[in-house]
């Protein structure tokens, strides 16, 4: 299994400077890299919440069985 495409980044930051960047993006004054985090979260607890669901989902497409586990 190829971990490099199971790879994800995320970002954390502020709502203000989430609208800021949207608000370039749209404006073509901001062009994000292709290896840019695709999904942002505005608080860590968004993204730990986030991490847990994506988690369970991993455990139930393996059969009940995390990795970690062994």
């Amino acid at each position: 299994m190829s971990y490099s495409r199971r790879m994800q980044t995320f970002a954390v930051m502020s709502q203000d400077d989430f609208r800021q960047m949207t608000l370039d993006i749209a404006s073509g004054a901001f062009r994000p890299s292709p290896d840019a985090p695709r999904k942002v979260f505005c608080t860590f607890s968004g993204l730990a919440e986030y991490a847990r669901k994506e988690a369970e989902k991993e455990k139930t497409r393996d059969g009940g069985t995390l990795h970690s586990d062994r």
